[in-house]
C-alpha cells in the first residue's frame, strides 16, 4: 500500500505548489476503475490503495481550491480554478 499511494502524495505535494500560481495550469492524477471495485480476487489491497489516492485527490482539491476536470478513462484533471 506504501508504494502505491505515497508517490502520488510525494508527487501532488512536489508540484502543486509550482502550477497552483499558473493561469490555466493542470495536474493530472491517472488511476484506474480498481479504486471503485475488487476486479479481481487478490486485488483488494489495491482496490484500498486506489480508494484512499481518491480521497486524497477529494483533499487536495479542497486545500488547494482547485476543480476536478471531468474526464474518462480514469483521468482526473486538478485545473486552476482562479
Amino acid at each position: 500500500m506504501h508504494n502505491l499511494l505515497t508517490p502520488h502524495f510525494v508527487a501532488a505535494k512536489t508540484f502543486l505548489p509550482l502550477v497552483a500560481d499558473r493561469e490555466g495550469s493542470t495536474y493530472t492524477f491517472i488511476t484506474g476503475v480498481s479504486g471503485e471495485r475488487v476486479i479481481v480476487p487478490g486485488s483488494g489491497l489495491l482496490t484500498v490503495a486506489i480508494a484512499g489516492l481518491f480521497s486524497l485527490i477529494k483533499v487536495l482539491q479542497g486545500e488547494w481550491k482547485v476543480r476536478i476536470l471531468p474526464s474518462s478513462d480514469g483521468l482526473i484533471n486538478f485545473n486552476n480554478a482562479k
